[in-house]
């Protein structure tokens, strides 16, 4: 399961966007829900999420604010707004979607597949790292130790 959060004060389009995600994303867990920068803040520090829904406006800022306050080098990023203007914005700070409000379901299920194709990535890129380290190109025919004595 992809733990997520789902950060947004509108009840309407909170309610939406969990009843989209229930019915076509069954591998997403929404273990919270925030509905302000500062409870944003905590709950991503406290709940060690891999994926966030995140509404650009929010009581108390905006989502950028929110991003600035935490370490998101590990969570994926899907910004739902009614607001096209900070696309350019999400894309700096590495969103893997910008969804623009009313989601559409199958633009929801796109983004959460670009998300797991992300981790796809890393994955492969690990194991090639891990490939290569153990693959050797020459076979070791000594092995020498030096000592006080000179080495052997």
């Amino acid at each position: 399961m992809i733990k997520s959060i789902l950060i947004e004060d509108e009840d309407n389009s909170r309610d939406l966007l969990l009843n989209l995600i229930n019915r076509y994303c069954p591998d997403l867990e929404i273990i919270g829900i925030a509905t302000s920068v500062d409870d944003a803040v905590e709950l991503i520090n406290s709940k060690k999420p891999d994926l966030i829904f995140l509404d650009v406006e929010i009581n108390g800022g905006n989502g950028f604010d929110i991003l600035n306050k935490v370490d998101t080098k590990k969570i994926g990023i899907i910004f739902t707004t009614g607001y096209n203007q900070f696309a350019i914005k999400a894309i700096k700070f590495s969103a893997i979607d910008y969804l623009l409000k009313p989601i559409d379901f199958e633009e929801l299920i796109d983004a959460v597949k670009k998300y797991k194709e992300s981790l796809n990535v890393v994955t492969d890129e690990r194991q090639l790292v891990i490939k290569s380290m153990n693959k050797s190109d020459k076979e070791i025919l000594s092995l020498v130790i030096p000592s006080v004595k000179g080495c052997f």
